[in-house]
């Protein structure tokens, strides 16, 4: 058995602009040594023992690597979809500039060599969001209010029975943010998990 720890919360989770409508958010944490490896399990684990493929997964990633990450998507024929965004400091000047891909991912060998091949991003804590019937909206917006310069900021629309998965700081874990029937209490989270976890 593999111990986790799942706990219902109610702050804010970080990188998310904002939640549209109301959802219940969970955290996953194993509890491992090698956490990340661990996280990148239990993803994969709960993914594939629910069912629940084919998923979105839209993440950010250095720009150096656009072609690389272009190149390994195409040549797997994994579908996505290429977006930039531009993050600006108070001066107005932009300092950062990271690329986004949505793809869509309709097999479990697709996940697996997926989750392989990105899964060291959100260990730095770059944007990274699973999708299960919903949608991640992207929208301009002014960082402060005197600013004339925009960010490019991530919105979770929360359509009817929608599930977003997103990785907690340094990949320690997972939240599980849901307005899905099945996903409404820690119960139902563990219960949800492969039998081969324990919580």
């Amino acid at each position: 058995m593999i111990s986790v720890r799942i706990n219902q919360l109610i702050e804010e989770v970080e990188g998310i602009a904002e939640i549209r409508s109301p959802y219940r958010c969970f955290s996953i944490h194993p509890d491992s040594e090698d956490y990340v490896t661990a996280t990148r399990d239990v993803l994969y684990e709960w993914i594939i023992h629910n069912n629940t493929l084919p998923v979105k997964l839209t993440f950010a990633f250095y720009e150096d690597l656009e072609k690389q990450y272009s190149e390994w998507f195409q040549k797997r024929n994994i579908s996505y979809k290429l977006f930039h965004s531009v993050i600006d400091e108070k001066k107005g000047k932009t300092i950062y500039r990271s690329p986004l891909i949505e793809a869509t991912i309709v097999n479990a060998q697709d996940f697996l060599s997926v989750l392989h091949f990105t899964f060291w991003l959100p260990m730095q804590n770059e944007f990274f969001v699973l999708t299960l019937n919903g949608n991640v909206l992207f929208e301009e917006r002014s960082p402060y209010s005197n600013s004339k310069r925009k960010l490019i900021v991530p919105i979770l629309d929360m359509l009817p029975n929608s599930t977003y998965i997103t990785i907690a700081h340094d990949a320690q874990g997972i939240f599980l943010l849901s307005n899905h029937e099945s996903f409404q209490s820690t119960t139902a989270i563990k219960n949800s998990l492969p039998p081969w976890y324990s919580g």
